[in-house]
């Protein structure tokens, strides 16, 4: 009786989620527009307009923080191509750089046919059109899956679970703004392609797939899942409709890839020419491990603290992970797959294990860049290839909960919680101080009451196939990888009204001769600035643009000084001499501007009287020969010309220069941080007691005068 009841109510369940399917796409809609009509964003920025004083509105702040490009060049680019009126060159900035770059812009040209979720610019305000983009982004995504898996053939539940799942996974969730139209793209791609009328089919493959390379050039994500889509084509049109529309098909890319070079040409010639990331050739296995490659598997259980201790990125540590994924490999039922009746389903799995299998290797082992030439893995970083195969597999799970069966008894949930389980511990041994018991951690163990859940439904039931652990896996991802950004309004980020910080910068940049602003500090730094409407030596660049800084850097040699500028960059200003470059980040020294001294800098004897000073601020020292730098921050409110730094010394000083820099933290003034340099007379005496006595005050009209924390010598 209790069988029959419980099969009752799945069939029930099963009439009501194909009743309300309207009624569910209603609300989606409607909650569409209110996303965008109350200009709600994912986003990180929140933490900058903390920072400058901006009234802010948000609604839920991230419990831990996704790439920081998002703060410091994606948001900024989209200010700055606002306040140009959506024109190519940034005439705001003192580098004019182009900003048609291999990441798509809302430029306002004829590419913008091919960048639909940059509509909403067109007739909506800044901050709606923003949020238009990225709520757009996310549904073309979610949606586009949805539909590519019920294509597969998979059930509305499990559909929507398997891509809420892969929306939701690591990699997708830390880089979201960066990545979520490139990937947005892929499954309309598919579609278009297996559409039953052709010219139709080949129309929609030629529109999506210019509107995926122009989203985002990328060759570490296209690659990967370039190949993706050819094989869920071949997979998913019969043998004699590819015949048929095989020429159409490849006049249709070759169509795209044409428009996407004619349009972007510019940007490829300048992003090949620089030293990072330039026409990289790359070789396998260089940056990952086989922990890394088993975490697409069980992704949360080697989360510590939220972060992954696999890697520095927590993203690339389970790229488009889900348990889902190992729930298949254990339940399937292998005898199935091979009878008679199933070669098709067998051809598909073997061509779609054979990529995954290549990819795996290029992920793993150190194979010669010679060898991944021919499916252009040379252009792919391990790391990222995680992510590539993570799609992959996520086709392949839909092709096989669509058309495999599965044993679902006690010995195979048994064996998927135990697999789980020694997972779960064996990154305690194998990574020392790692706590098993976090949290973040724990997310894993909920595979145990999911497989019960499981096996229980299935017995009752009778029907075999995952869908409870599909909707279990999709809340894990969420649960695990949904905190990266807070949640929002865009108005505060173009419109932020007078702010706190707002007058300081002003007052500085009318003091300054050209009107360029150069504050050092790890806040303000990349295109902060600029997107504010400000000139600013810090900024970020898709499209280097090193000219500009070349007089302040004329003894550098140009071979170096290519190296360093003639990159993809975020350019931060710091209290170093000396230019550096890694990666993104390229470290410029401001001591290399010169900008006007609002603030007093005054030199004093060592032991002059002063009276007993409360201790706020801080300061470090560095020394190189009679090179001494001093970065630190004191209580300012605002810029003025009555605030003063006074230094106390016994050691004979030439020259002395005071620089301006972000504070660290709220609540002590926006410039309340500072660079000094300091020209000795001779150098230091060698060894830690070498009796120099230092000692510095700061002086504001409104907090009064502080003793700053510091050395008492110099080093």
């Amino acid at each position: 009786m209790l069988a029959k009841g419980i099969q009752r109510t799945a069939i029930g369940l099963r009439g009501t989620v194909a009743r309300y399917r309207y009624l569910a796409a209603a609300a989606i809609a409607i909650g569409f527009v209110f996303v965008v009509a109350n200009a709600l964003v994912l986003t990180n920025y929140g933490f900058e307009l903390d920072y400058l004083g901006v009234r802010n509105e948000k609604i839920l702040s991230p419990s831990r923080m996704g790439a920081e490009t998002e703060r410091y060049l994606l948001v900024p680019l989209q200010q700055m191509l606002v306040r140009n009126g959506f024109s190519r060159f940034n005439t705001l900035s003192i580098y004019n750089e182009d900003l048609r770059t291999l990441y798509a812009l809302p430029i306002f040209d004829f590419g913008i046919l091919f960048k639909p979720t940059y509509w909403g610019y067109g007739f909506l305000s800044p901050a709606q059109g923003y949020s238009f983009s990225l709520a757009s982004s996310i549904a073309l995504l979610i949606g586009g899956f949805f539909l590519l898996f019920r294509r597969i053939g998979l059930g509305v539940v499990t559909a929507s679970a398997l891509s809420v799942a892969f929306y939701f996974s690591s990699f997708l969730q830390f880089w979201l703004h960066y990545f979520v139209t490139l990937v947005a793209f892929v499954p309309w791609i598919i579609l278009a392609a297996t559409f039953k009328h052709r010219i139709i089919s080949a129309l929609g493959v030629f529109y999506f797939s210019t509107a995926w390379l122009v989203s985002n050039l990328y060759p570490p994500l296209i690659v990967p899942l370039g190949l993706t889509i050819a094989v869920a084509i071949f997979i998913l049109l019969p043998l004699d409709q590819l015949r048929r529309r095989f020429v159409l098909l490849c006049v249709a890319c070759a169509a795209a890839f044409c428009v996407t070079y004619f349009y972007l040409h510019d940007a490829i010639s300048a992003v090949q020419a620089t030293s990072y990331p330039g026409d990289r050739v790359l070789r396998g296995g260089d940056d990952t491990h086989i922990l890394m490659w088993w975490s697409q598997f069980i992704p949360t259980a080697f989360l510590h603290a939220g972060l992954s201790v696999l890697a520095a990125e927590a993203p690339e540590a389970a790229g488009a992970g889900s348990v889902l994924f190992l729930a298949i490999i254990v339940m399937s039922d292998y005898r199935f797959l091979m009878e008679p009746a199933q070669r098709i389903l067998r051809r598909d799995l073997m061509l779609t294990s054979g990529l995954l299998l290549a990819m795996w290797t290029w992920i793993l082992l150190p194979v010669p860049s010679w060898v991944g030439m021919p499916l252009f893995f040379h252009m792919v970083t391990p790391r990222r290839m995680v992510f590539g195969a993570g799609a992959l597999m996520a086709i392949m799970a839909a092709i096989i909960l669509a058309r495999g069966r599965f044993k679902i008894n006690a010995v195979r949930c048994s064996l998927l919680v135990l697999i789980v389980i020694l997972s779960w511990l064996s990154i305690a041994y194998l990574k020392g101080t790692y706590d098993v018991s976090h949290g973040f951690s724990f997310l894993s163990l909920t595979v145990i009451p999911l497989a019960v859940l499981q096996a229980g439904w299935s017995l009752f039931t009778g029907q075999k196939d995952l869908k409870l652990i599909a909707v279990g896996a999709a809340g894990i991802n969420l649960v695990a990888f949904g905190n990266f950004y807070g949640v929002q309004s865009a108005k505060p980020i173009f419109s932020p009204g007078n702010y706190a910080a707002k007058n300081s910068l002003e007052t500085l940049s009318r003091a300054t001769p050209n009107g360029v602003l150069a504050v050092a500090g790890e806040r303000l730094n990349g295109a902060i600035l600029g997107g504010l409407g400000f000139k600013s030596y810090a900024h970020a660049f898709l499209i280097p643009a090193p000219n500009a800084l070349r007089p302040y850097f004329r003894d550098i040699p140009e071979e170096e000084f290519r190296f360093s500028l003639n990159r993809q960059s975020v350019l931060r200003l710091t209290s170093r001499t000396d230019l550096s470059a890694t990666g993104l980040s390229v470290m410029v020294p401001v001591v290399a501007f010169d900008e006007p001294n609002i603030r007093s800098l005054v030199i004093r004897a060592s032991g002059t009287p002063v009276e007993d000073l409360p201790v706020e601020g801080a300061y470090t020292v560095k020394a190189d020969g009679n090179t001494v730098v001093i970065e630190g921050w004191a209580r300012f409110n605002g810029v003025n010309k009555e605030q003063e730094i006074a230094i106390d010394t016994d050691v004979e000083i030439t020259h002395a220069k005071l620089h301006y820099a972000a504070a660290p933290r709220r609540g002590v003034g926006a410039l309340g941080g500072f660079v000094i340099t300091l020209t000795l007379k001779g150098s230091l005496p060698v060894g830690s007691a070498n009796g120099k006595s230092l000692t510095i005050f700061s002086t504001d009209p409104k907090w009064g005068r502080f003793k700053l924390e510091g050395p008492a010598t110099f080093p």
